[in-house]
């Protein structure tokens, strides 16, 4: 599976691309991949385990929206 999600990064031209249709978002393709996926418990660990550094350096539109929530007072 994981070998399919970097071909689906790779052929729409990075992992902020892949979600062009949501018939084919990344869930839809996780889901069609791993039919026991679940969005919203598989996802938060699925960033635990990856880290948050490593999605920023991955995703330039996740970065500058963290920054910018980063900016904000509490």
């Amino acid at each position: 599976m994981t070998e399919r999600l970097k071909a689906d990064a790779t052929d729409a031209g990075g992992p902020e691309l892949v979600n062009d249709d949501p018939a084919t978002a990344p869930s839809k393709r996780l889901i069609s991949y791993c039919e026991a996926y679940s969005k919203v418990n598989d996802g938060p660990l699925a960033i635990a385990d990856l880290g948050i550094e490593p999605l920023r350096a991955q995703c330039p539109h996740l970065d500058k929206w963290l920054s910018t929530l980063d900016t904000i007072e509490p």
